[in-house]
This record gives structure tokens, C-alpha cells and sequence, in this order.
């Protein structure tokens, strides 16, 4: 048996200002806290510590039990003699309260005790005796010894036993910082007596102790009736990090093909339900110190161009589609937070850059298999688009994922991340996204300038191999084709292809028309995500924007809702203020990206630097392109901004987890349940969408009405599915019962081309001739060489009795197609002369 005995000469492996924090779980929930402090106190000359426990209940099992536990014990202990002075007691579990206090008498060798519920005050105990608390913490300097047991004289509850502690083995736990992963750890069991009220009451409890001269608890586990309860140390029993990072890793991969979007829409729903899940998480879980707002570095410049992007749809048109967009940036803002407040160490970062590698290793390997093999897993429009439909969104995910690769190949922490740069590489290049190669060549000049200090050591052999190796690797799979293997130059060649010219002039076309939007509303703009209500009252030529921007099948002219260059698209729709903000937010990323990687440490440099680069490739790309609009990109960006947030100022600390105030988890619990609700009506709506398309091809025109009108039910705002609902009913002859979903779209869309000149069809076929001459003249407003809707205003004219106006209308169609011979013919009709051949 070994005795407290004197101290004085052994180094205490714990002192005033400790303090230790453990999350009492069940069943993988939250249960309770417990806190076990240590504190100086100085009685009657005499330096002793006080060992303070704390335990509370907390979470789900307290709130629907209704069962609260409120427990403090504090401890009187003198290094010097090893023994305890006094405990005190005050354990409130549900409506059992027994306050205890109990003195040690040293001299008299007794036991001092007030309490209630024992019929004693005295007990014999002997000179030197612990209580139940002390006796942890002399555990912890005396060690248990691997054989046998460690023995200590315990006095608790009235009763004076010997205290036995057993070592059960060793094992290695991943911990919370500063620990760190893979932490040697002791494993022992106390023999505690029931009713000590120290963690546990009953049962068999086993605690792990740091390997070391410490011996730091790091985790208790109990067993109970059903199941265990655990204490563990740490800011978090839920890994937050990892979960953001397989967050990082799934959102590209969601597809689903019974979708019209079968892309974009998945991936947006997925973001928003997962960003609200991890925020009730969070909130659940989060740490106790309140995060004041400010304290990452992006929180005030996200804020303010969030708060604008909301305002703007105060003075917006056509409000839908500009709120959709902005719940999805909040979703990536959520991320933004969470990252900030969560992905505290090295691992974290790496781990979230891992989740983001991982996803653009994927995609590229399925476009490349779409390119080279013709796999179809997934839809796609045009391959290699992997799950993104728009190969140019795919290869915007490489210029996120390729600065990835390249770090960790540079820091040699994983060389066959040379492999993946590879694959990424290879499906970039077979993308022929000319904004995303100009993007990628500028992140490699970014991490050649910035990147040298971070290299490990030389280029040794196996290095130099790894690096051949990819380097082969990649110009093979440039080279594969679906003809076979070509050389990348002829494949470049594609480049100088009309197709690719004209898109060229069209862009420009639509960057000047753009323009001359941001001049007419410089500072507020028209409203976010409304330039496609205004693009069509701006077109630079009507000619050139009539021919570009027509459907080919339909003759229909579409609505542009993309610019291809979001900083024009930004000042067109938030004005130069949002512009502003924008380019606050760019600037203080750019200065604090720049100055970590010069000044940080090698491991939180290179990752600093692989998001910089995606960063800096996303902005490159962002004037050619529409990330902003995606759903994808903005996530991605969003998750580097925090980690550069949390790379210059971590904030949050190791602090000891402690649910959010309820009624923060109320109204995220809330959101998530909307959220949910309002994501399964967009996919439904879109599934229907897809069929009434499909309806309307097979000319299927009840069809068409029915999924058309289920369409509508599951997501009423949406153009797509009152548009060709009212077709069909022009296509049956029932032009009354198309009028109203026409006027629903000119409303919310006064410049719809589209939607006006079958309004004015369908007011025309109605007898609503003054109606229809309206439509007609704004339709020629927007496009005044436009043959059809001259053609339609000129039988309106010739209806309305005024010969002349119609002859000219109808020689203005004739003069626009002069091959179609019903234009002729009418022609002929108002103007008296001989029948044109071929018409019947």
C-alpha cells in the first residue's frame, strides 16, 4: 500500500491556473460538462491547492428529461504532507440536493463531517487520508504502476477504504489542440464506491492519462445500465474540420440525372441543407467563449457585401431570382464562419484542402473518362464536364483543386498529389477553357514567385522521379482523344475554329451592352440578379444581339442572364458600391494571403499559399466566366477565405464546448427544416420541368400542360414552365388560356422578347387587337429587325382597318426575310397585287 506521505521534494505535475474540460456524451450525444480546475489558496499560513469538479447537465437527454444536474466539489489539499485538509460538497441531480463538508483533523487523526444524511459527525480516519478528489490528483503523481496497483487511503460518504487504481494498457487518441493527433495515453481504472459523486455514481469508470510526466486526463468512459457515458477533452467531440472538409469533398460530386438542372440545382440544394445542418452542429457544439463578431479577419468585408447583395432587392425588379442567388451565398458565408471558427491547427487546413483536392481529382477523372472512353455515368452537355453539365464550371473546380496538388507536391507531404495535379491538368486542357488556362498560368507564376521557401530541401532523385513521372502522365492524357491520340498542339488548333471567334465578338457585344447598363445606374444598380429583366432594353446591336443570343431551333431570342464577367456583372446589378465591396474583400485577402506566406510557419505558409493560388485563379477566371453564379465555386472560395481567416488569427481557441443560448439552436433548427422544405420544392418542380420539356418535344401538348401546371405547384417562380404552358395552349388554339401565365412573365420580365410576342399572338387570336399591337411595337422596340413580329403587327394593322401602316409593316417583314413567302403573301393581300408562287 502506498501512502500520500510527504511531497515536498516531487515536481507536481499540476499547479494553480489548470484547468481541464471534458464533454460528457451518451450515446454520441450531449449529455453534460465537467470541469476540474486547480486553484492556489494559502489557509492559516499553509500552501495547499484547491482541486475544484464541476459537473452540469446539458443537451438533448437534459432537456427531454427535464433532468438537471448541478454538481461542485472542492478540495482542500497540502503538497507538503501529501494529505488532505477538507471537502466540500454541493451535488443538485433532478430534486435530489445533499450538500456535504467534511474537515480533517490531522492531529486527532478524524473526520470531520456535516452532513444531513449521515447520523456521524466524526469519524476515525487516521493522521494523513485523501478525499475522493485529492486522490485523482495524487493519482497523477504517483503514476500507476504497470503490475499490480496503485493503493491509496480514500475517506468519502462516512466510509474509510483503501482506493485501489489498476493500469489497463496504452493506446493512442487523436486530441483536440494543443495535443495534437495520435497522443500516447495510459489507460486506468479507479474502484470507486458508489455515491462518491465525482463524474460517475456506479459502474466501472476508466480514464486515459497522457503518456507522459503530466499524465493529463484526456478522456473518462463509464459504463451504465445501457451503453457507456464519455467525458472527453477538447473543444469538440465532433470533428468539425472533417466534417467541413467531406463537406468540401461530396458537394461537386451531387448529380441527379431526372433533373432539367441536373447539376447545378443538386449541388446548390446540397450546399444550403448542409451549410444549415453544420450550422445547428455548430451551435450545438460550439465552443463556450463567445466569438465576437470582427475577430476573423474577412467577417466586416463579407458582412457588408452580403447586407448590400440583400438590399439591393429592395429596388430590384424581379425579386426571385436575385433572392435565390443570395441564399445561396449565405450558405457559403455560413461555411466561410464555420471555418473561421473552427479549422484551428495545421491538420484542420490540410484537411480541408484535402476534401477539395479529392472532389477535383474526381470530377477530372470522369471527365477525362467522358472525354476519352464516352462514360456516362452522369448527363452532360458538352464532355469533359464531369458533374457540372458546364464544362466551363468543371474546369473552373481545377483552377481550385490545382494549387492543392502542386503545394503538397512541392512540401513533398504527399507525392503522388503529383498524380492528381496531373489528372486535374489533363482534363483542365481538354475543357478548352481559355479563361481557366489564363487563370492556371497565372497560379503558377503566383506560386513560383511566392512558393520557394516553402520547398523542402533539393530536388532529390525520388522527388525528381515522382515529378517526371506526372509530368509524362499529364502529356499523355493531353494527348488522348476519342479519334486516338493526337498531339496537344492539333487540339489547340480547335481554338482558331469560327465557333470559337464568334463567341469571342458575341462576349464583347455583351460586355459593351453591359456597360452602358452600369452607366444608366452607376451606384446601386438594378437589383441583384436582375440584369437578364434589363439586358434586352440594352442591346448593342440589334442586329448581331438578335442573331447571337436566338435560340436555333426555336427562333426564340433568349434571355442573357450571364454576363461572362462578373466584376461587369456585379457593378451592373449592385452598382459600383457592391463593386467597391467587392474589391475590399479581394484586397485584404490578397495583403494577409501575402504576408502569411512570407511570414508564417512553412506548414501554415504552404497552405496559406495553396488557397491564395485558387483564390487568385478564381478571380482570373471571374472576368471570363460566372463562378459567382454557380454553386460550387463560391463554396470553395468561401472555405479558403476562412482558412486564411483562421491561418492570421485564430479565434475561438481550445475552449471547452458548450451549447449555443436555445434560442439560437431553435431558429437553426428552423432554417435547416426550410431550407430542407424549400429545396425538395425546387428539385421536384425541376423534375417536372425535365418531363414537360420532354412533352413538349414529342409535341405532346396536354402533357406539356399537365407537368407545366405540377411544375408551377412545386415552385411557382420560375419563367420556363408558364412560358411553354402558354405555347402549348397556342399550339391547341386556346389562346384565352395562355394570356394570363404570358402576363405573369412580362410582368416580372418586361423585356422578354419571348414572352411579348406570344402575348401579342395570343391577344391577337383573342380579338384583343389594341392589346396585341402593343406587344408587337415593344417587341420592335427591343429588336426593330425582328421580320415575325413586323409580320404580326401588320396583320394587326390590316385588322384595325389602317392599310397603310400594315403595308408598311409587312414590307418591313418581307424586307427582314424576303424568302418567306407568307410574308409575301400578305404583302400581296393588303397591297391588292398578284398572288406569290408557291403559296396556298
Amino acid at each position: 500500500m502506498l501512502a500520500p506521505g510527504p511531497l515536498a521534494a516531487e515536481p507536481l505535475p499540476f499547479g494553480p491556473g489548470e484547468r481541464v474540460d471534458f464533454r460528457i456524451t451518451y450515446a454520441h450525444l450531449l449529455a453534460g460538462r465537467a470541469w476540474v480546475s486547480v486553484l492556489p489558496g494559502e489557509p492559516e499560513g499553509r500552501r495547499v491547492l484547491r482541486f475544484v469538479a464541476e459537473a452540469r447537465s446539458q443537451g438533448f437527454f437534459a432537456w427531454l428529461f427535464r433532468f438537471r444536474v448541478d454538481d461542485r466539489t472542492v478540495a482542500t489539499w497540502e503538497p507538503e504532507s501529501g494529505c488532505s485538509l477538507a471537502i466540500e460538497k454541493r451535488l443538485s441531480e433532478g430534486r435530489a440536493v445533499r450538500e456535504q463538508s467534511i474537515t480533517f483533523d490531522r492531529e486527532l487523526g478524524l473526520a470531520l463531517v456535516t452532513d444531513p444524511k449521515l447520523k456521524d459527525a466524526r469519524f476515525t480516519v487516521g493522521p494523513c487520508v485523501l478525499d475522493v478528489l485529492s486522490a485523482f490528483f495524487v493519482t497523477r503523481l504517483r503514476g500507476v504502476p504497470e503490475t499490480g496497483e496503485l493503493t491509496l487511503p480514500v475517506f468519502d460518504n462516512g466510509k474509510h477504504y483503501q482506493l485501489g487504481v489498476r493500469f489497463l494498457g496504452r493506446e493512442r487518441l487523436d486530441l483536440p489542440g494543443p495535443l495534437g493527433l495520435k497522443v500516447a495515453t495510459i489507460v486506468v481504472e479507479p474502484l470507486l464506491l458508489e455515491g462518491t459523486g465525482l463524474f460517475v455514481k456506479q459502474g466501472r469508470l476508466k480514464i486515459w492519462l497522457t503518456d507522459d510526466a503530466r499524465r493529463i486526463p484526456v478522456r473518462m468512459r463509464s459504463k451504465v445500465a445501457i451503453g457507456s457515458v464519455s467525458a472527453a477533452r477538447g473543444a469538440e467531440a465532433l470533428p468539425f474540420p472533417r466534417l467541413l472538409a467531406g463537406f468540401l469533398a461530396l458537394a461537386p460530386l451531387v448529380v441527379l440525372p431526372g433533373l432539367h438542372d441536373f447539376a447545378n440545382l443538386p449541388q446548390s440544394a446540397f450546399v444550403q441543407v448542409g451549410a444549415s445542418f453544420l450550422l445547428l452542429l455548430f451551435f450545438c457544439w460550439r465552443p463556450s467563449a463567445r466569438v465576437p463578431f470582427g475577430a476573423a479577419p474577412f467577417d466586416v468585408p463579407l458582412l457588408a457585401f452580403g447586407l448590400w447583395s440583400a438590399a439591393s432587392l429592395l429596388w430590384a425588379h424581379t425579386r426571385y431570382p436575385g433572392a435565390e442567388l443570395a441564399l445561396g451565398w449565405l450558405a457559403c458565408g455560413v461555411v466561410y464562419g464555420l471555418v473561421s471558427r473552427t479549422a484551428l491547427r495545421t491538420e484542420d487546413r490540410e484537411e480541408l484542402l484535402r476534401g477539395v483536392l479529392i472532389a477535383g481529382v474526381v470530377v477530372a477523372a470522369l471527365g477525362l473518362g467522358q472525354q476519352t472512353f464516352g462514360l456516362d455515368l452522369v448527363p452532360q452537355v458538352a464532355p469533359p464536364a464531369g458533374t457540372f453539365a458546364n464544362r466551363n464550371v468543371a474546369a473552373g473546380l481545377m483552377v481550385l483543386a490545382l494549387p492543392v496538388a502542386i503545394v503538397r507536391f512541392v512540401r513533398a507531404r504527399e507525392p503522388r498529389g503529383f498524380a492528381g495535379a496531373a489528372l486535374a491538368g489533363a482534363a483542365l486542357f481538354h475543357t478548352f477553357a481559355r479563361s481557366a488556362w489564363l487563370a492556371f498560368a497565372l497560379e503558377l507564376i503566383l506560386l513560383g514567385v511566392l512558393g520557394r521557401r516553402l520547398a523542402r530541401g533539393s530536388l532529390d532523385k525520388a522527388k525528381a522521379g515522382v515529378a517526371a513521372a506526372g509530368v509524362a502522365l499529364l502529356a499523355l492524357l493531353m494527348s488522348v482523344s476519342p479519334q486516338g491520340f493526337r498531339s496537344p498542339a492539333t487540339e489547340v488548333d480547335r481554338l482558331a475554329a469560327p465557333p470559337k471567334v464568334r463567341s469571342v465578338g458575341i462576349r464583347l457585344a455583351v460586355w459593351r451592352d453591359t456597360l452602358a447598363m452600369v452607366r444608366d445606374r452607376p451606384w446601386a444598380g438594378v437589383g441583384l440578379a436582375n440584369l437578364e429583366v434589363y439586358y434586352p432594353a440594352y442591346a448593342h446591336s440589334p442586329r448581331q444581339a438578335h442573331s447571337a443570343m436566338t435560340d436555333p431551333i426555336s427562333g426564340v431570342p433568349l434571355q442573357v442572364d450571364q454576363v461572362h464577367n462578373e466584376y461587369l456583372q456585379v457593378a451592373a446589378e449592385l452598382g459600383l458600391v457592391g463593386l467597391g465591396l467587392l474589391a475590399w474583400l479581394g484586397a485584404r485577402a490578397a495583403r494577409l494571403a501575402a504576408r502569411l506566406v512570407g511570414q508564417a510557419e512553412p506548414e501554415t505558409a504552404a497552405s496559406v499559399l495553396a488557397a491564395l493560388g485558387g483564390l487568385v485563379g478564381l478571380g482570373v477566371d471571374a472576368f471570363f466566366s460566372f463562378p459567382l453564379h454557380r454553386a460550387i465555386p463560391p463554396l470553395v472560395a468561401a472555405a479558403y477565405l476562412g482558412l486564411l481567416a483562421t491561418a492570421a488569427s485564430p479565434v475561438g481557441g481550445g475552449e471547452s464546448p458548450a451549447p449555443g443560448p436555445r434560442w439560437r439552436i431553435a431558429a437553426a433548427a428552423l432554417a435547416l427544416l426550410g431550407v430542407l422544405a424549400w429545396s425538395e420544392r425546387r428539385l421536384r418542380g425541376d423534375h417536372h420541368v425535365l418531363r414537360m420539356l420532354r412533352a413538349d418535344a414529342a409535341s405532346e401538348w396536354t402533357r406539356v400542360i399537365e407537368e407545366g401546371a405540377a411544375a408551377r405547384r412545386a415552385n411557382p417562380f420560375p419563367t420556363l414552365a408558364p412560358f411553354r404552358v402558354a405555347s402549348a395552349h397556342l399550339r391547341r388554339g386556346e389562346p384565352g388560356e395562355a394570356i394570363p401565365p404570358l402576363e405573369r412573365i412580362v410582368a416580372d420580365y418586361p423585356y422578354h422578347v419571348g414572352a411579348l410576342g406570344n402575348l401579342g399572338i395570343a391577344r391577337l387570336d383573342s380579338g384583343d387587337l389594341a392589346g396585341a399591337r402593343e406587344c408587337f411595337a415593344r417587341v420592335l422596340a427591343l429588336v426593330p429587325e425582328d421580320g415575325l413580329s413586323h409580320y404580326n403587327l401588320g396583320l394587326v394593322l390590316e385588322r384595325m382597318g389602317h392599310a397603310a401602316r400594315a403595308t408598311e409593316e409587312l414590307g418591313k417583314a418581307v424586307a427582314a426575310d424576303p424568302e418567306n413567302a407568307f410574308y409575301r403573301e400578305a404583302l400581296r393581300r393588303v397591297t391588292g397585287g398578284a398572288p406569290s408562287p408557291g403559296v396556298h
